[in-house]
């Protein structure tokens, strides 16, 4: 038996030779903590900006297309009302702060760093809006990276700038708005549609996440015990 995380897998395990029945879908999940959505601390709050908030939790590395996030965020400079929170650490942190720097974004982005995991329900609540990227890779656009069930659980907006499956998922759901791997530009258009949404769009959303995360655990759970 072979478990894939990622629906997309299936096929490429497929041409290698290896029967369906064989492959079976286990997908990553969310820790508890994220689904309560009721965080009951507000230790961090000082080091969230006032405005909308874009924030980005977990490796700060090549895979994530950083590149990319500093052009976009070079598109939407002069819209100080926008702010990119960044959690986390990565071998791309250096490139990140060098670039800040050299484009002036500093009033823009806000690297606070790592934190424990049941510090992050806290955090997303303070967001508008959670990213997530993945460079241009064929291996990239069949995979769904870990934090997006998170992300869903816990409620809130999602922004993708990545190809294929995730992407997939944050469509079918309603839960956000989505852009190709390395299209900075409709990332850029993308945040600023929706820093314009009205307080109750953004709800939606974020509901809509929601709702798909609890139906899909429990059709899973459900189709794992057939």
């Amino acid at each position: 038996l072979i478990m894939v995380s990622s629906i997309g897998f299936k096929s490429s395990i497929e041409e290698k030779g290896i029967s369906a029945s064989k492959i079976k879908y286990f997908p990553q999940w969310a820790e508890e903590i994220f689904e309560s959505r009721t965080p009951t601390s507000t230790n961090h709050a000082h080091l969230i900006p006032d405005g909308f908030v874009v924030m980005f939790a977990g490796n700060i590395g090549m895979a994530q297309d950083f590149n990319s996030v500093i052009e976009a965020a070079r598109e939407l400079k002069n819209h100080e009302n926008i702010h990119w929170v960044i959690l986390g650490k990565g071998s791309r942190e250096s490139f990140l702060k060098e670039n800040i720097k050299k484009f002036g974004l500093e009033k823009n982005f806000h690297l606070l760093g790592r934190f424990p995991i049941d510090a992050m329900p806290e955090f997303f609540s303070y967001a508008d809006a959670l990213l997530i990227t993945l460079k241009k890779e064929y291996i990239f656009s069949l995979t769904v990276p870990a934090k997006l069930q998170a992300y869903l659980a816990s409620g809130k907006p999602i922004l993708t700038m990545l190809d294929g499956q995730a992407s997939t998922i944050v469509n079918e759901a309603k839960a956000g708005l989505t852009s190709n791997s390395g299209e900075a530009k409709s990332l850029a258009k993308n945040i600023l549609n929706m820093s314009r949404m009205k307080q109750s769009q953004l709800n939606v959303l974020g509901e809509n996440g929601f709702r798909y995360f609890e139906k899909n655990r429990i059709s899973f759970l459900v189709s794992s015990f057939d």
